[in-house]
């Protein structure tokens, strides 16, 4: 049996009745285990071990006058429950989308310099032989990085120091050390590497290499520089256009591969039906035919506040149209943090790396498939 977490309390520990109820994530029923004190009889314990939110509609339970009676001498809050670790996968589900959790696997440690790296994570792509990483060195200066750590050993790391140098003539500005999001166009990964903090800088650097190839081949290269802060880049190939997402996204900026800006948009006029949308983009992926993958948190002020912060959505910019969003519950514990940084999409599978690498980083993998609307 799972290990089991005090959740709520309105009596005391006694003997254990069990019941099985089901829970919904997005749509999909998940076997939901309560362990419940039903001595003495106003006294009811709640226990369980990976959390589920409020928002989750509990559908069945057994023994329901049991609670109530019991309940009828104690109020019981209740602000979250945890389902027992029941081996069935966690589904979350939008409209026409689902993510199948896989599992995940530990980023191990590694040195920079000769000395332990904690590097804060920002963007991450994946391919069948490598995980790229943009990232931070949390050490004085800070500077700013892109790896390549090797999927079937993650030991294995080979890293790019790519932080511009302060330069009039070209417009770089000092402090640019905290690289973003980013995406590959099929012969080079393009990357911001900003002032942190808002309405600052950015050079949006463009790392020349075949995917899977060693970093010591690669060729960085300034591509343009931007008056504001970008947090993240998708690139379409097709039309040679790059997306940029400033600080919070509360700017959705255009331009061509050679940095002539096309459009900026407001985030409030961004989406017909959405004035609302406040998605804080961490990272994003050019998918095909106009869309793009997004992740990052939910700064809606409107928002129901038991919904998970953490989102993907599906994006049309051009077309102004927010095609899908799945909320995001993480498996340990119900974390709502998992979309805080890194989002890559290979294949039919979706991986996320919210933690600093160096710091038990963990890299969170799901299956992703279409569904009929």
């Amino acid at each position: 049996m799972p290990e089991k977490h005090d959740i709520s309390t309105c009596g005391t520990l006694a003997g254990f009745a069990y019941s099985q109820a089901t829970i919904t994530q997005g749509g999909a029923a998940t076997p939901l285990t309560l362990g419940y004190d039903v001595q003495p009889l106003w006294g009811i314990h709640l226990m369980a071990s990976l959390l589920v939110r409020p928002n989750l509609k509990l559908l069945s339970l057994e023994k329901p006058l049991l609670i109530a009676l019991a309940c009828l001498f104690s109020v019981i809050n209740v602000a979250t429950l945890q389902a027992a670790d029941t081996g069935q996968p966690q589904v979350l589900q939008g409209n026409s989308h689902r993510l199948t959790y896989l599992g995940k696997e530990k980023i191990p440690a590694f040195e920079i310099d000769g000395l332990p790296a904690r590097v804060h994570t920002q963007g991450i792509f994946v391919t069948k032989k490598s995980l790229y990483v943009t990232g931070r060195l949390e050490r004085t200066p800070k500077r700013a990085f892109f790896f390549r750590f090797d999927r079937d050993d993650l030991s294995q790391v080979e890293f790019l120091d790519i932080t511009p140098s302060p330069s009039k003539k070209q417009n770089i500005k000092a402090g640019q050390d905290h690289p973003g999001g980013f995406d590959y166009d099929g012969k080079s990964f393009w990357i911001p590497v900003a002032v942190s903090r808002p309405h600052s800088s950015t050079t949006i650097i463009r790392i020349r290499t075949p995917i899977d190839a060693p970093l010591s081949d690669a060729v960085s290269e300034l591509a343009f520089v931007v008056d504001d802060h970008i947090g993240a880049l998708a690139v379409d190939q097709k039309n040679g256009l790059v997306f940029g997402a400033n600080w919070n996204t509360k700017v959705i900026w255009l331009w061509n591969t050679d940095g002539t800006i096309q459009k900026q948009t407001p985030r409030e006029k961004l989406f017909h039906g959405h004035p609302n949308w406040a998605l804080a983009v961490q990272d994003w992926k050019y998918l095909a035919n106009g869309t793009i993958l997004a992740s990052g948190y939910d700064k809606d002020p409107h928002r129901d506040k038991a919904q998970s912060r953490a989102v993907l959505e599906w994006l049309d910019i051009r077309e102004h149209k927010l095609l899908d969003r799945i909320r995001i519950l993480g498996p340990d514990h119900g974390s709502d943090s998992l979309t805080r940084e890194g989002m890559a999409l290979f294949n039919n599978e979706l991986f996320l790396l919210p933690g600093d690498l160096g710091n038990n980083a963990i890299l969170y993998r799901y299956r992703l498939e279409t569904i009929a609307e």
